[in-house]
């Protein structure tokens, strides 16, 4: 179901806001009731996108988090993203900070 699909990218987004900063997406509210209204709701804020993180991962949570489920990238598309393709000679640290 492609539904289900959308929220695996829509996870990998929160996920790695949640990797990048220690803290949960939408600032450490842990009731499940908050966290599901914010999964199935077309409406509302989406998390911040944190900016300590690298452009490459902005942009990549920012494509993850589109509310509407059409509007994000499927999940084979986000191997595309310059996230996943840091060059080796350049020197980086990590693709997170």
């Amino acid at each position: 179901d492609a539904g289900w699909l959308a929220a695996d990218v829509w996870s990998f987004g929160c996920t790695l806001i949640e990797l990048s900063t220690g803290e949960q997406p939408w600032g450490g509210q842990a009731a499940l009731d908050d966290l599901l209204r914010a999964l199935t709701c077309e409406a509302g804020p989406t998390p911040a996108v944190p900016e300590e993180l690298a452009p490459e991962g902005q942009e990549l949570a920012r494509a993850c988090l589109q509310r509407a489920p059409g509007d994000r990238p499927f999940a084979g598309e986000l191997l595309a993203f310059e996230f996943f393709n840091v060059d080796e000679d350049s020197g980086a640290e990590g693709w997170l900070l």
